[in-house]
């Protein structure tokens, strides 16, 4: 078993590790099947932060820093946490010329002092944390928000079957009974309609491509009609929570 930050880590998490060998996110191509799937959270999310661009900021999980260095602050004012050494040297090489504060840590016990951020985002994270380890992380974004701060959280659905380096999906129940002791649910959105997935497997698959329409779904259509989607058919939802004290 592999040994990052002198921890063990379980076999969802070597998955997840292993991908590190390179800063992998930087290399998805939009309008790709991985690209539609990857930006259609992505680009919602960081529309929602740049609302806030006058906050203090914290990314948890920033991973290889991709997504926090698409944000548009020009102010001293990011910080990007993760577990992961490999995975922040990237960030650090790939945004080098920008002011964010990168920061080696635990999602469980983080090394911030309560009430430090304004906002704190959490894309594509919680997948990542033991079930049973959730209901902490959660605590433990709250200690660190400012009274009636902002979280933003994306996370997938049990819509879909979790792949081999996540331990859950979620229902959007239970990210509400997760959160709200200590959230109020300011927006909901529905990301990713399961029905292109579907429609996509039709006329792109290992035995054969329709080309022009396969196309047509994924530099067209998959903007137009399926990456925002009803809930019931989401793959992936991101929340906009304020906190309630």
């Amino acid at each position: 078993m592999e040994i990052v930050n002198n921890k063990k880590l379980t076999s969802e998490q070597m998955s997840q590790e292993s991908q590190y060998v390179n800063p992998y996110h930087y290399f998805i191509e939009r309008g790709s099947f991985r690209g539609n799937e990857y930006f259609s959270y992505v680009d919602k999310c960081i529309q929602i932060v740049n609302n806030y661009s006058d906050k203090k900021i914290l990314d948890i999980g920033c991973g290889d820093g991709f997504f926090v260095g698409q944000l548009n602050y020009k102010c001293n004012k990011i910080f990007a946490l993760d577990y992961s050494k490999r995975a922040l040297e990237f960030a650090k090489i790939f945004n080098k010329e920008r002011k964010i504060n990168f920061v080696h840590g635990e999602m469980e016990n983080m090394p911030f002092p309560d009430n430090s951020f304004d906002v704190v985002t959490n894309i594509a994270v919680l997948e990542h944390i033991k079930r049973e380890n959730v209901p902490t992380c959660v605590k433990e974004i709250t200690r660190v928000l400012k009274n009636n701060g902002i979280l933003i959280l994306a996370i997938p659905t049990d819509v879909t079957t979790p792949p081999k380096k996540h331990f859950q999906h979620f229902s959007i129940e239970e990210i509400k009974n997760i959160t709200g002791e200590y959230f109020n649910v300011k927006e909901t959105y529905g990301i990713y309609n399961n029905l292109y997935r579907f429609l996509l497997k039709l006329f792109d698959n290992r035995f054969y491509e329709i080309r022009p329409i396969s196309k047509f779904l994924k530099r067209t259509a998959f903007y137009k009609y399926f990456a925002n989607s009803p809930i019931k058919f989401a793959e992936m939802i991101v929340f906009v929570l304020e906190k309630k004290f």
